[in-house]
């Protein structure tokens, strides 16, 4: 009599292990790599009357400044805390300084899913400049520093 062993049924579980196993890590190092906030310095790329720069500091804190094109001396900046959201991959901006009233809402700044090291203000408000300081698809790309 012919002893068989089952090495097709061991075989099909060793590699649906293994399988199950580098999935897992692969998923888990990618929620790591999405929860991990895109700290640094950005600068606005979109076309309007203003540049804006924004510093994300890794120990949560951030600064923003409004620079106008029309005149170098204008100015105006705004300090406070951000918040991390892994699961929209966005920032949530919380001002705490405000010596001359800052014109525009900035309070959300989402990662772009097309480029990684781009962010987008996410309005609080539709209707852009006209609807209370708001503009809408501003971008800013990450700068060396």
């Amino acid at each position: 009599m012919k002893v068989q062993w089952p090495i097709p049924s061991v075989l099909l579980s060793v590699v649906s292990v293994l399988f199950v196993s580098v999935h897992r890590d692969g998923l888990a190092a990618e929620a790591a790599s999405k929860s991990k906030p895109p700290t640094g310095l950005y600068v606005s790329v979109t076309d309007i009357p203003a540049t804006f720069i924004v510093r994300l500091s890794t120990n949560g804190t951030y600064q923003l400044r409004a620079e106008s094109q029309r005149s170098p001396v204008s100015s105006q900046r705004q300090e406070g805390h951000w918040k991390w959201d892994g699961q929209r991959q966005e920032f949530l901006l919380i001002p705490t300084t405000n010596a001359v009233p800052f014109l525009y809402e900035f309070r959300r700044l989402r990662v772009d899913p097309r480029q990684s090291d781009t962010l987008q203000w996410i309005p609080l408000r539709t209707g852009g400049a006209a609807g209370g300081g708001v503009i809408d698809y501003v971008r800013f790309r990450r700068e060396d520093e």
